[in-house]
């Protein structure tokens, strides 16, 4: 089983996702401002509870995940992301890890994804060897 790494930005923690982020987590992706672009129609808590327990799946399977993003003062949630391998099924992906991300609407607009996943595509070039990332 891989850990997953905690990565420090200016204003960001990159961390695991524990039990005590479930509740905004769950919150978060039930807006349909969040997934409007994602799926289409906000999660129900199950949908949302199996996403949640599948981040650590990812890290352990593959060796890289997805990470809760959370503020480094007060370590509330912000976002969620990194890169993943969710099979499927499009032939562009395949065999690539996919790049994704989600911020909770109280915080688009800050810089926050771009401070994220800049953090995530280093931690890709020091932990994985910078191999291409994809993303759609």
């Amino acid at each position: 089983m891989t850990d997953i790494p905690v990565i420090e930005t200016e204003r960001l923690r990159l961390r695991a996702p524990v039990m005590a982020d479930f509740d905004a987590y769950a919150t978060m992706w039930a807006d349909e401002r969040v997934t409007a672009y994602i799926g289409g129609k906000p999660r129900t808590r199950n949908e949302s509870w199996t996403r949640f327990i599948g981040m650590h799946g990812l890290w352990a399977l593959t060796g890289y995940g997805y990470w809760l993003f959370t503020d480094r003062q007060s370590d509330a949630l912000v976002g969620v992301g990194g890169l993943a391998n969710f099979e499927r099924g499009i032939d562009l992906l395949d065999g690539y890890p996919e790049a994704g991300w989600a911020i909770a609407p109280d915080h688009w607009g800050q810089g926050l994804v771009s401070e994220a996943m800049n953090a995530v595509m280093a931690w890709n070039d020091s932990a994985l060897g910078g191999g291409e990332v994809r993303c759609i």
